[in-house]
């Protein structure tokens, strides 16, 4: 499904992996954006996919991954 189809749950995604990487780093929005954009380039995979892991890794259902 393509990111754009549902733009108030990305948008609850991505604000809620943003503050999971506030709290984990100690950083502030922006930084938090930057690092979430950062990881996206990284991987070569949407944002989007990459905050949904992150809030996944974040509940204890990922593996960790180095983040």
């Amino acid at each position: 499904m393509p990111e754009d189809d549902h733009p108030k749950i990305d948008d609850d995604v991505i604000s809620c992996a943003t503050d999971i990487l506030m709290r984990r780093y100690g950083c502030d929005v922006e930084e938090a954006g930057s690092k979430l954009r950062d990881w996206s380039r990284e991987t070569n995979l949407g944002v989007l996919t990459v905050a949904a892991w992150l809030i996944e890794d974040a509940a204890g259902g990922g593996s960790g991954g180095g983040i």
